[in-house]
């Protein structure tokens, strides 16, 4: 029987990555997931949509998290699971409470407990949106503001205009991105906090430790071998 792996943790614990690694050597796929977000990079689990409720979607578990929505669809998941194993990220309990009663033999919970910190979160998350330290954001702005001056030194109307129009959007993209962090640094004990109140909701733990020598932020070799354990035992593998 084809199962289910769910993938708990608090943001930054190397879910996504860890998902990746479990696709591209074909232990299983992604399962189909919504949301009405950006994808962060290219191993976000998410497609983005403007509305997870739009019937084609057939989402039939819509849930929030860090002030977006998330949606999936039990009849795809099932469709999915008839072809092979699927893994699932998601944190939120009665997402996972609903998944339960509907694959009651499939499915698989895993907690990825991290010690992942402020200044390594930060890190993260400004790799997921393209940032680096030397082009980043506020860079970006700076550089639209000389623009902005230029065109009025220029008396150019419309080029003004414009480029007033890109710094809004900026300002309203740093707006949005430092509220979104903030929520994430504040997940990261909450989650803590209702892993250790909802233990019995989980079916194994996977302990991802980050080391500052390390080149890969996301994820530590050894996490990925102890969740490859666990999904070649739960699928009787003895790889």
């Amino acid at each position: 029987m084809n199962k289910l792996f769910v993938l708990s943790g608090a943001s930054g614990a190397g879910k996504s990555t860890l998902l990746d690694r479990l696709v591209k050597e074909g232990l299983c796929k992604a399962a189909i997931k919504y949301s009405e977000r950006k994808r962060f990079s290219t191993v976000d689990d998410v497609s983005a949509v403007e509305d997870v409720n739009d019937p084609e979607l057939q989402c039939d578990i819509v849930y929030s998290m860090y002030g977006n929505r998330y949606g999936f669809s039990s009849t795809k998941l099932r469709a999915q699971l008839q072809e092979g194993n699927v893994t699932l990220i998601t944190n939120d309990k009665p997402a996972i409470d609903r998944l339960k009663n509907l694959f009651p033999q499939q499915i698989v919970v895993i907690y990825i407990v991290s010690d992942v910190n402020k200044r390594l979160l930060g890190q993260i998350y400004l790799e997921r949106h393209g940032f680096t330290l030397t082009n980043n954001i506020h860079e970006k702005l700076f550089e639209h503001v000389r623009k902005t001056e230029k065109m009025l030194l220029q008396n150019n109307g419309q080029g003004f205009i414009q480029c007033l129009e890109t710094i809004n959007s900026i300002i309203d993209d740093i707006a949005f991105q430092e509220k979104e962090f903030r929520l994430r640094l504040e997940s990261i004990s909450n989650q803590e906090e209702l892993y250790s109140l909802n233990l019995f909701m989980y079916d194994y733990t996977v302990l991802n430790l980050y080391s500052s020598n390390s080149q890969n932020l996301h994820t530590t070799e050894s996490a990925f071998e102890q969740l490859k354990r666990i999904v070649n035992k739960e699928t009787g593998d003895k790889k």
